[in-house]
Formats: C-alpha cells, structure tokens, sequence
C-alpha cells in the first residue's frame, strides 16, 4: 500500500531547506544579525521582558501580542537568542507551505497543490521576514491554517 501523503512531506522538506539555508546566510553574513532594530528589536525586548515575568508591562500594546508573548515563551524556555526566533520562523514558513499545497490539492488537484507549494517556497518576500523575528511567519501560518480548517469543516 502506497502512503499518498508522502509529496507533502516533501514540500515542507525542501521549504524547510530553503529556509534554514537562508538563516545560515543572514547568521554567517548579516553583520546586523544579532542587532535588531524597528518592529524586531520591539519584539526581542518585549520577549525578554515577558520571559523574565513581566507578562502585562505598564504600557498599552504598541504591535500584536502574539508574536512578543509566542518569543517570550521561546526565551523562557531556551534563554534569548537570536537564532532560535529564526529557526521557529524557518519552521513556519516551512508548515505554511506544506499547508498552502494541501489547500490548494484540495480545492483542485495535486498538479495546481505542487505548482502554488513551489510559488509559495521560493517567494522572496516570505523568506526575507522569516530571516528575522517578527510576527509575518506566524501570522502567515495561522492564516493558512485557518483557511485548511475551514475548507476541511466544509466537507464534513
């Protein structure tokens, strides 16, 4: 008996792949790596404050507390660091792609699901905010995600 879910394994895979390729370049070439600034530098500090346990602050939220509380949790368990944020990151981007096949083999065939999972995998612009901590993985990944659920809630 074949295991058909084989090719969506295969899809995170090589986004994956892709992903930590590109944390290994900005970490061995970004002289700014471990110098977050704007929109990261709020989050990193944000996460350590969250980490040491300070979860409200004294101030109201300046970006979405989701991504400063999921950093805060990733500190509190393996201390700050600038390279875990951008692994989690390489996992979303890589479970957001798998997600994107599924949906759209789903909604059409495997064909249409192989063609938007390489679209998906190679897309610049995704890669790029994955490369740093900040809240677009995430928040990319509970998008597909919903939208896996939904299409799936549909057919039951």
């Amino acid at each position: 008996m074949r295991w058909r879910h084989w090719p969506v394994l295969a899809v995170f895979a090589a986004a994956l792949a892709l992903r930590l390729l590109h944390v290994q370049q900005v970490v061995a070439h970004d002289p700014f790596y471990d110098q977050p600034s704007v929109d990261s530098l709020v989050y990193v500090d944000w996460a350590k404050r969250i980490a040491g346990g300070d979860w409200l602050g004294s101030e109201p939220f300046f970006l979405s507390p989701l991504y400063g509380y999921f950093l805060g949790a990733l500190y509190a368990l393996s201390g700050p660091s600038f390279l875990t944020p951008l692994v989690a990151n390489a996992l979303f981007g890589a479970a957001s792609c798998a997600l994107t096949y599924a949906i759209a083999c789903r909604l059409f065939d495997r064909r249409v699901g192989i063609a938007a999972a390489a679209l998906f995998a190679l897309y610049r612009m995704e890669i790029f905010y994955e490369g740093a901590p900040l809240l677009e993985a995430l928040q990319t990944l509970l998008t597909t995600a919903v939208a896996w659920s939904a299409l799936v809630a549909l057919a039951a």
